[in-house]
């Protein structure tokens, strides 16, 4: 889909239009004036990611105005509600939006946000699987086989249960509703797919402690450490990403 940055301004408005006329030679017909004037709209087809400012917000939806013949139009629902009741979205605000239709039977550009941010969230994802870099996530729900997780944008993603890197005796629904590094596995825009793995960052991270340790630590030192376990031959120790064997 393609992405289009407009500079908002008001289209009809006395001061556009004589500004628009003062191009057009005072001699010219009225056909090379609506002419000109036509040209300095903003052109975008259906599935075009725009941008566009708030003007007005009704029980039928948010006003944008997008830069066009007409403004547009994004439902109610598509945008949330603030603790205090209020829409998330006040006039004023430069919104991002996805061209759905381009005129509706009252003559309105019919807008979405959501669409709009899957594109972006989709992008996102994408560069972030192209660098494996780790993302932030918040898990929903559980089923058998794992965790379904919110990464926003109108995206979910699912943590397979041999990903989760749970610790000994750790359930599955305390991971809910907390957000969650995790590293994407396999993405699928096409499916809507996004596999995701706990376990690779705490592994990651794992690494990460161990060579720090092994960089801070040396032989004869002195240092604390909390034990782990007990076994007949001797405890273990977590010395902060390394684990030691404290002979009994």
């Amino acid at each position: 889909m393609r992405t289009k940055n407009i500079q908002k301004t008001a289209l009809f408005s006395p001061s556009s239009i004589q500004q628009t006329a003062g191009q057009v030679n005072t001699s010219a017909d009225g056909d090379e004036f609506w002419e000109l004037l036509q040209s300095s709209l903003i052109q975008f087809e259906e599935g075009d990611i725009i941008k566009g400012t708030v003007v007005a917000i009704d029980s039928e939806g948010v006003l944008v105005d997008i830069g066009f013949k007409s403004e547009g139009i994004v439902p109610l629902s598509q945008f949330k509600k603030l603790p205090n009741g209020e829409l998330e979205v006040k006039i004023g605000d430069v919104i991002e939006v996805s061209v759905y239709k381009k005129e509706t039977e009252n003559g309105l550009v019919l807008l979405s946000k959501q669409l709009a941010d899957r594109v972006r969230g989709w992008s996102t994802l994408t560069e972030a699987y192209k660098k494996q870099e780790n993302i932030t996530g918040t898990p929903v729900s559980a089923t058998r086989a794992g965790l379904i997780v919110d990464l926003g944008d109108n995206i979910t993603g699912f943590i397979p249960i041999s990903q989760l890197g749970l610790n000994p005796g750790e359930k599955i629904d305390s991971l809910l509703q907390k957000p969650v590094k995790v590293k994407i596995l396999d993405l699928d825009i096409q499916k809507g797919r996004v596999i995701l793995s706990r376990r690779a960052v705490i592994e990651e991270e794992r690494i990460q402690k161990r060579q720090s340790a092994f960089a801070t630590i040396h032989e004869g030192d002195i240092v604390k450490g909390k034990v782990k376990a007990i076994t007949p031959y001797g405890a273990f120790i977590d010395l902060g990403g390394l684990d030691g064997l404290l002979h009994i």
